[in-house]
């Protein structure tokens, strides 16, 4: 691939630069989607394993570029997409508005990612770091994935709205009603105008505002990167999604160990019920991080290095190799030491939870 062809997939800003050692492309889902990718070789020795970058709603590759060379240097490649419907993938509507019929085609979004990308181009072993809906899509999704992925790093996962102007009972009833009378598509969350973000002052996801910033002229110079609310159809979808991964049945199925991380002060999901969801699963712990909003890898320094730290401490590197005979949870408690021992470095990384 060219070098001219390869920013026309990827866009930066001088603020913003592609991570170095990265190749982008599309490739097509079993049902015509057309996804964008990108992937980013490891920069730092030894090779521990590839990241799968799991975005939230209304994200796109670009808004993770630090992150993504945060991982590279610490020995992860990582290989990045677009959701259906949103950053530079297939739209599934001709507004603004982020639409999916079922959260389970994000789950054929993933296997794509790893049959045509990770596999063929990637090395072992596999780690999954999603964030918001992209964590819940993972949550779903993780059945099918128990061969592949070898853990998974939740960022603020949603499993439960908070801030909405009417219940939750009653958010789901009226976009159940919505999608019953065909008005999938009608947009039910406030979003700012195409090409602008809300002010930071009155943001929910952030309190960096240098981060903010950048983002927000991400928005500014490529909308067509970017949504708008989302629609009846995707809250209707995530909802019933959440049902799905909290019911008994996919409890008692759920075997890829997992780290949650739920930030304190977070506007856009409960960390309540992230704390919750990790207690009911056997292969789960927890960690708070004090005073961060919403979106953990766009979040001040002294937030943002917690993350990053429990993610490195958390992901076990090349030479890791389960022992066939170890259960999820008695694979967590032989890591509990090495993740302690580093989080110690970060004040506010003291809640885990290992069982």
């Amino acid at each position: 691939m060219s070098d001219d062809k390869q920013e026309s997939i990827l866009r930066e800003i001088p603020e913003n630069p592609v991570p170095e050692g990265g190749v982008a492309g599309f490739i097509e889902t079993g049902d015509g989607t057309r996804l964008r990718f990108a992937r980013f070789r490891a920069a730092g020795e030894p090779f521990k394993g590839t990241i799968l970058l799991l975005q939230g709603r209304n994200e796109a590759i670009e808004k993770y570029f630090e992150t993504i060379g945060d991982f590279s240097k610490a020995g992860y490649g990582v290989i990045a997409f677009d959701w259906r419907g949103q950053g530079g993938s297939t739209r599934l509507v001709t507004s603004r508005q982020g639409y999916v019929r079922r959260f389970e085609h994000f789950g054929d979004d993933l296997d794509a990612i790893i049959s045509q990308v990770a596999l063929p181009d990637g090395r072992g072993p596999f780690f999954i770091v999603a964030h918001s809906s992209g964590a819940l899509a993972a949550i779903l999704a993780s059945p099918r994935l128990a061969n592949r992925i070898e853990r998974m790093v939740l960022l603020a996962p949603f499993l439960e709205p908070v801030g909405l102007p009417v219940s939750n009972v009653l958010a789901r009833r009226i976009a159940r009603l919505a999608c019953w009378l065909g008005l999938g598509k009608m947009a039910l969350t406030p979003a700012a105008p195409a090409g602008t973000a809300f002010p930071f002052e009155i943001n929910r996801v952030s309190r960096d505002p240098k981060r903010y910033e950048r983002n927000s002229k991400l928005m500014r110079e490529f909308p067509e990167l970017f949504l708008g609310g989302a629609s009846a159809a995707w809250v209707n979808a995530a909802f019933r999604a959440i049902g799905t991964v909290k019911s008994e049945k996919f409890l008692r199925n759920n075997r890829i160990p997992m780290l949650m991380l739920a930030p304190t002060e977070d506007k856009v999901v409960s960390a309540t019920a992230i704390e919750a969801y990790a207690r009911t699963l056997r292969c789960a712990s927890f960690i708070s991080i004090d005073g961060a909003y919403h979106e953990l890898a766009q979040e001040r320094n002294v937030m943002r290095e917690q993350m990053l730290a429990a993610v490195k401490a958390f992901l076990p590197g090349s030479q890791y190799e389960p022992a066939q005979s170890m259960e999820p949870d008695d694979l967590l408690y032989a890591e509990a030491g090495k993740i302690q021992k580093k989080a110690k470095r970060f004040g506010n990384l003291h809640r885990y939870i290992f069982r």
